[in-house]
């Protein structure tokens, strides 16, 4: 069952989007299964119909609540469920829109100074507190209760708030410092192999609450069986992919699509079926190589070694010589590139022989609808991970302790 991680209440004002408004008392939940459920109380019966009729209609909640007093503003929500309560009063429930977020504000921000800043994170389980520098400022992960007790709640699917990050900064560095948060939970989320969000964004001044976010974001369910970095047992490796990664992120993120490319990984990890397993594999792999090709500088060759290149591409091209997948081709330069050996034991040359490969497995799963035959699905589909996975750390400049995946049981490997 998801839990409630905050609760407020108070007395305010919803305007519906044409302008209708209602003055009621409201509660607010915000559980670990991402919803946020608004509910207002109204007693007048004449009252509650008009609110029935907006029923699906977006609207926007201003009002006040908790002690000290404090201004608290939904954005965006939409009224979705009522029921009767005692007597005649009629109970609307509201969940956020897409963009709606919660904001409680009990005073402004100072222009100078320092402020506290702390995120709440959902899924990221850690046995000890770790702490990183990146971008300057450093980061402290602690966890917030017993490892055994969370593994045990995580162990049943539901998401839970483990882990809380804090950070000193200035009052004009918040913004950026949220952008730097999600970047920093992709890369966890990456690490972990389970995806980690962020749950609330609390600032403090002199170790008082004076604001909070909480955003209608998606948490999913709970998922380590394939981590990346060995956190459990050596949650300082994660320290040192954390600050020997995030810069090579923020550096190569727009102009490789990193962001997508870990979040292919993710889900491919949570995926059930190991045939949509390899194949989302395969794209994650495919569009990262497509971005890479602009990336690896090509090698200078004399007109001699040009010529006979292109001699062979028509050679191809007129069906005298079988042509290689593109996407291996491309994926051979990349692991050359990076200095990575290929230990997955699928060829990535594609010979004659008919060894089987990535390409050719893609194929007959997006056309056949399964493996080959002579084909191991769960030792191929780990190998690509694997691979995928190698190449991920390599761009990120980390070569450090990893846990391969393409081999049984895992085994912690240097990356190479």
């Amino acid at each position: 069952m998801p839990t409630s991680y905050r609760t407020y209440a108070g007395s305010g004002i919803v305007t519906f989007r044409d302008g209708y408004a209602v003055d009621a008392p409201f509660s607010i939940e915000c559980r670990t299964n991402a919803q946020m459920e608004i509910t207002i109380i109204v007693q007048d019966l004449q009252t509650a119909v008009n609110v029935h009729r907006r029923m699906l209609q977006s609207a926007s909640l201003r009002g006040q609540g908790g002690t000290p007093p404090a201004r608290i503003t939904v954005s965006s929500l939409t009224l979705y469920g009522v029921t009767k309560s005692s007597g005649e009063a009629s109970r609307f429930r509201f969940l956020p829109s897409d963009n709606g977020e919660l904001r409680i504000t009990g005073q402004s921000l100072p222009r100078t100074g320092v402020v506290t800043a702390k995120f709440g994170l959902i899924n990221f389980l850690l046995p000890n507190s770790i702490h990183a520098r990146l971008s300057g400022r450093f980061f402290n992960f602690d966890p917030l209760g017993n490892y055994s007790m969370f593994e045990q709640k995580l162990s049943t699917g539901e998401p839970e708030v483990t882990t809380e990050v804090t950070i000193v900064c200035t009052p004009s560095d918040l913004k950026s410092l949220d952008r730097t948060m999600r970047d920093v939970t992709l890369l966890l989320s990456f690490a972990a192999g389970t995806y980690i969000s962020i749950a609330y964004a609390d600032v403090l001044l002199n170790n008082v609450v004076i604001a909070t976010v909480i955003r209608h974001e998606k948490f999913l369910d709970y998922y380590d069986r394939v981590p990346v970095i060995d956190i459990r047992i050596h949650p300082g490796h994660l320290q040192f992919f954390l600050q020997g990664s995030f810069d090579h992120y923020q550096t190569l993120k727009k102009k490789l699509r990193l962001d997508l490319a870990l979040e292919y990984c993710i889900m491919a990890k949570s995926a059930t079926y190991l045939d949509i397993k390899f194949v989302v594999i395969f794209i994650a792999l495919e569009s990262l190589l497509t971005r890479l090709q602009n990336h690896i500088p090509r090698k200078e060759t004399g007109w001699i070694e040009t010529f006979f290149t292109r001699l062979k591409r028509a050679w191809t091209f007129l069906g005298k010589e079988k042509p290689q997948s593109l996407v291996l081709v491309r994926l051979q330069k990349a692991l050359e590139y990076y200095s990575l050996n290929d230990r997955s034991g699928v060829s990535a040359a594609s010979p004659s022989n008919g060894s089987p490969n990535y390409a050719k497995i893609r194929n007959w799963l997006v056309h056949g609808g399964k493996f080959p035959k002579n084909v191991n699905p769960l030792q191929v589909t780990y190998s690509a991970l694997d691979t995928y996975q190698r190449l991920l750390l390599a761009i990120l400049g980390y070569r450090d302790f990893y846990i391969d995946c393409s081999v049984q049981p895992f085994a912690t490997r240097i990356v190479d």
